[in-house]
């Protein structure tokens, strides 16, 4: 059964996605060089606000 996020959350996902964003566009990285345990095709989901699918807790701390 999937959970529905409601739409203030869905903001405040899209909200740290953009900020990983942009921290790695300042630090001049692609997806794939950050090397943190996270998969390039996870990071793209959560760097693209139109993406529907959620991470973990534990996926945001494995990019902190």
């Amino acid at each position: 059964m999937k959970k529905e996020i409601s739409p203030e959350h869905q903001k405040r996902l899209n909200a740290i996605g953009s900020y990983i964003r942009e921290l790695r566009f300042s630090e001049g990285l692609t997806q794939e060089e950050i090397n943190c345990g996270v998969h390039r095709n996870i990071l793209s989901r959560i760097e693209n606000p139109k993406c529907t699918k959620n991470f973990t807790i534990l996926t945001l701390f494995h990019l902190c």
